[in-house]
C-alpha cells in the first residue's frame, strides 16, 4: 500500500477554524491601547500560559517515540518520530501567531513590501510526520498511542493547546468590529475593498502555490504588493492592531482569571509529559 502521511499539527493559517474557547458573552472592559507599528510589538496575557518551543518538541518526541515503539510490536520499524526542521518549523509558527491571525488578519510590515502576503508555513498542509508502510489498522492503533502518551494533546502552537480551546477570540467585539470598519474605509480609499481585516489574508488571488516541477513558489504581483502594503499601511494608520491587541488582552485574562485550577492542571500535565519519559 502506499506510504501515508499522518497529520499531527494543525498549520497555522487554520484561522476559520480556530477555536473560539468558552467564556462570558459580556465584553470585557479594556485598559490602555497601545499603538502598534510592528508585529514584534505584540504580546498578549495568555502568551505566559503556551507550552515552550523546548516542552513541545519534547511532546512530539513523547508522541513520537510511543508511536514508534507501537510500530516495532507489530513488526515495522523506522517509524520517523517528529517532523523535519522541527524546531525551525516551529519558531516560524510561532512568528506567524502574530502575523496572520483571524484577529486582524495579516500584519508585517516588515515583510509587505517586498514579499506581499507570502506564504503561511502551514499552506499546503500541516505539519506530518511519515507513517511506515503497514496496514491501515496497524497505523490507526499506533497513531492512537502516540497521541494518548501525550494527552491527546492538540500539538499546535497557539492558544488552542490551552484547556477548553483558549480564550474567546475578539473577533466580535464591538471596539475591535468599529476599528475593523475604519480600516475598511482606509483600504476602499485606496482601491481595494476588503470588509474584513482577514479578508486579503484569505483571497485566492494572493495565494502561491509551490510548484510542482522545480519546488519554488511565484514572487508576488505588484497587485499583490500594493495590496498587502496599503493592508498593513490602513492598519497602522487606524491602529487597528493595537486596538485589537488590547481588547483581546481582556478576553484573555477573563479567561485566565475564570480557568486557574484548569491552568495549573495543564501546567502539571506537561511537565509530567515532558519530564517523566
Amino acid at each position: 500500500m502506499p506510504g501515508r502521511r499522518v497529520r499531527a499539527l494543525a498549520g497555522a493559517l487554520a484561522l476559520a477554524a480556530l477555536a473560539a474557547g468558552c467564556g462570558s458573552s459580556s465584553e470585557p472592559e479594556v485598559g490602555a491601547v497601545g499603538v502598534v507599528t510592528e508585529d514584534t510589538q505584540i504580546t498578549r496575557p495568555i502568551d505566559a500560559y503556551l507550552p515552550s518551543a523546548d516542552d513541545l518538541v519534547r511532546l512530539w518526541e513523547v508522541r513520537g517515540a510511543a508511536a514508534a515503539a507501537c510500530y516495532a510490536e507489530h513488526g515495522t520499524a523506522n517509524r520517523e518520530n517528529v517532523p523535519a526542521g522541527l524546531r525551525d518549523r516551529l519558531r516560524v509558527l510561532r512568528a506567524e501567531d502574530r502575523t496572520r491571525t483571524r484577529l486582524y488578519g495579516f500584519f508585517s510590515p516588515g515583510t509587505a513590501r517586498q514579499d506581499g502576503y507570502g506564504a503561511a508555513s502551514g499552506s499546503g498542509g500541516a505539519m506530518e510526520v511519515s507513517a511506515p508502510y503497514a496496514a491501515p489498522d496497524v497505523v490507526q492503533t499506533c497513531e492512537k498511542a502516540g497521541s494518548t502518551a501525550i494527552g491527546n494533546l492538540n500539538l499546535v502552537t497557539d492558544e488552542r493547546i490551552l484547556p477548553d480551546g483558549g480564550p474567546t477570540a475578539a473577533v466580535a467585539d464591538r471596539r475591535v468590529v468599529d476599528a475593523g470598519e475604519k480600516w475598511s474605509a482606509c483600504m476602499a480609499q485606496a482601491g481595494h475593498p476588503y470588509r474584513r481585516p482577514i479578508d486579503p489574508l484569505l483571497d485566492p488571488k494572493w495565494q502561491r502555490p509551490i510548484s510542482t516541477a522545480d519546488g519554488t513558489r511565484p514572487p508576488p504581483t505588484p497587485a499583490e504588493i500594493d495590496t498587502a502594503t496599503a493592508d498593513v499601511r490602513c492598519k497602522v494608520e487606524t491602529n487597528l492592531v493595537g486596538v485589537a491587541v488590547a481588547v483581546q488582552a481582556a478576553y484573555d485574562k477573563q479567561y485566565i482569571e475564570s480557568r486557574v485550577d484548569q491552568l495549573d492542571a495543564f501546567k502539571r500535565r506537561l511537565q509530567d509529559y515532558t519530564r517523566n519519559h
